[in-house]
């Protein structure tokens, strides 16, 4: 998959800048960022979530025919989908997010995820057998 199949065709140079800045130092709740950039994208009808797997799906059987099976041939194509999609899928957001969504749409799905990440974490401690809060 080359590079320019996932580089913005246009777009904010300052949203696609406030997005690898907060992934940088978010990278332990990317996932979740994407996720919700993803959502935010589909509810506001910029593109769906079914046109971004598509795509992603594209980008890949695309690749795949240039770059052949791979180097290990008893290695499953699921396999190489789940990684491979999942990276096609990350940067189409990345894409579709400089090129629709402002800085602080990026921040506020920032925030959001981090308000899961916590809310997740208190329930976890809130689970824990024997744990006294008082």
């Amino acid at each position: 998959m080359s590079d320019a199949d996932l580089t913005p065709r246009s777009g904010d140079d300052a949203t696609a800048a406030r997005l690898r800045e907060r992934l940088r130092d978010s990278s332990a709740i990317a996932a979740k960022i994407y996720r919700n950039l993803l959502i935010l994208l589909h509810t506001r009808g910029h593109i769906t979530i079914d046109d971004i797997h598509e795509e992603a799906g594209r980008i890949l059987e695309s690749a795949e025919k240039q770059d052949g099976p791979g180097d290990d041939p008893n290695r499953g194509l699921s396999i190489r989908w789940d990684t491979g999609q999942r990276d096609a899928v990350y940067s189409l957001i990345e894409r579709y997010t400089a090129e629709y969504l402002s800085p602080d749409d990026v921040d506020n799905a920032v925030h959001q995820a981090r308000r899961a990440e916590r809310a997740n974490t208190l329930e976890e401690i809130a689970n824990v057998p024997g744990a006294s809060f008082q």
